[in-house]
């Protein structure tokens, strides 16, 4: 019985191992993700504010010039942006699936854990 108790006190030790790591990737894919929707919330301010400034100030043509060719720049950058998020968001689906699969693991070597310190606590009682 005290090496079932070890086998299973060793397998508990790599299951959270395992599921600390994959919880930590989930963390970092997760603050990538919020990285790139800021940026993006960003992108979207500077274009409210550039279309606020031209109608309030009666640019001139020079300004004008500007302006179009920052939005053009920003509206590939939000595609780009876009493209990025996307990729990110389904990575974080993949890292939340592996994830989600080292807690059971853990969860279920926990629980054989237990269950084992019942069955031996059962068995003194009957000694």
């Amino acid at each position: 019985m005290q090496s079932r108790a070890r086998e299973l006190s060793r397998l508990q030790q790599i299951a959270e191992a395992v599921w600390l790591g994959k919880s930590q990737d989930l963390r970092r894919k997760a603050a990538e993700e919020r990285e790139v929707a800021c940026k993006l919330a960003s992108l979207a301010d500077g274009k409210r504010i550039s279309i606020a400034n031209l109608s309030a100030a009666g640019s001139d043509g020079a300004q004008l010039a500007a302006t179009a060719r920052w939005m053009r720049w920003a509206e590939r950058e939000r595609q780009r942006l876009n493209r990025e998020l996307a990729r990110l968001r389904a990575e974080k689906l993949d890292v939340q699936q592996r994830a989600r699969a080292s807690f059971g693991r853990n969860s279920a070597v926990e629980k054989l854990i237990e269950l084992d310190r019942r069955k031996t606590a059962q068995r003194r009682n009957r000694a």
